[in-house]
């Protein structure tokens, strides 16, 4: 009798174990899909992207020195043009997921996002200027 009880007990924990062993490989190939789905096709890595920032400041210089604006007001101007142009970088590489590069440091590949930043620069300048009168 007890070795019968004995061998219905050692049954009963396989039976639970190969339950239980079932269960938890499924989870873990139920996890590892999720993931695989999540981390390839949901969040894609960024791109690369250059942007011809020294083109840009260039331009801005040319505009300012046609002004004939004295030394620190051009200075003033200078420097709020960089913040811009910083925050402006930041801001388009977040929402568009690109991790922007300056185009002279990138040899070979990537889009040139040259053009769109210096449109947001020129729009956020117009409007910087017609808060401040």
């Amino acid at each position: 009798m007890m070795l019968r009880s004995i061998v219905q007990k050692v049954k009963e924990n396989e039976n639970n174990l190969l339950t239980n062993g079932c269960a938890y490989l499924f989870g873990m190939l139920g996890a590892l899909t999720l993931f695989v789905i999540t981390h390839f096709l949901v969040i894609s890595p960024p791109t690369i992207g250059t942007v011809n920032v020294s083109g840009i400041i260039e331009q801005f210089i040319r505009q300012e020195s046609r002004k004939n604006l004295p030394q620190e007001i051009l200075k003033k101007e200078v420097h709020k043009f960089g913040v811009l142009l910083d925050q402006v970088v930041k801001t388009y590489a977040k929402q568009h997921n690109v991790s922007l590069f300056l185009r002279e440091a990138v040899v070979a590949g990537g889009r040139d996002y040259t053009s769109e930043i210096n449109k947001i620069m020129q729009h956020d300048l117009v409007t910087a200027k017609n808060k401040t009168e």
